[in-house]
């Protein structure tokens, strides 16, 4: 098969061959699309509170000394927007957004921020939003800072108490 003739079969079998491996690997990348479900994720961890510590080198302002203590947390969310929250969980027993103890509330009330973010007072009825995040998240880090104004010592203040909610929302307000 050496001529002109067999020149064209040997053609036309590759030409064959050629359009049948092309259908093949069309055919193939046409198949059932590859694909699942991924479960929603929302977790939120939290470490063990510090104690109060003084800010600002100790200045005393109108109502005492300024104290910090601090909340680290880890937030996971496939979710978006994710709202990062904190509120009063003794609203309902007095003393709303005030540290106490016993029938003894602080005033002024305890304030919050995540991060470097300003402060907002706990007294308010609703949850404060502290952050949010637009994007899913992985593990991301944060922390909650908490201030209290206070005459005496962080020793004493120590002796004062809140149930504090924080809470993490995804989708939607």
């Amino acid at each position: 098969m050496s001529g002109p003739a067999g020149t064209c079969r040997a053609l036309a079998v590759c030409t064959a061959t050629a359009f049948a491996l092309a259908a093949a690997v069309a055919a193939h990348a046409e198949g059932p699309e590859v694909g699942g479900s991924v479960p929603s994720v929302l977790s939120l961890s939290l470490s063990q509170p510090s104690g109060f510590t003084a800010a600002g080198g100790g200045r005393k302002g109108p109502h005492g000394r300024l104290y910090v203590a601090t909340i680290g947390l880890s937030v996971t969310s496939t979710e978006m927007p994710t709202q990062l929250s904190i509120t009063d969980g003794e609203a309902l027993r007095g003393g709303r957004g005030r540290l106490l103890k016993g029938n003894r509330s602080l005033s002024p009330p305890l304030e919050a921020a995540a991060g470097h973010g300003p402060y907002h007072s706990l007294d308010s009825g609703v949850g404060l939003q502290l952050r949010q995040w637009s994007e899913p998240i992985a593990n991301q880090t944060a922390s909650i800072h908490l201030r209290q104004a206070y005459r005496g010592s962080a020793d004493s203040l120590s002796r004062f108490h809140k149930l504090l909610l924080v809470t993490v929302t995804a989708g939607g307000p």
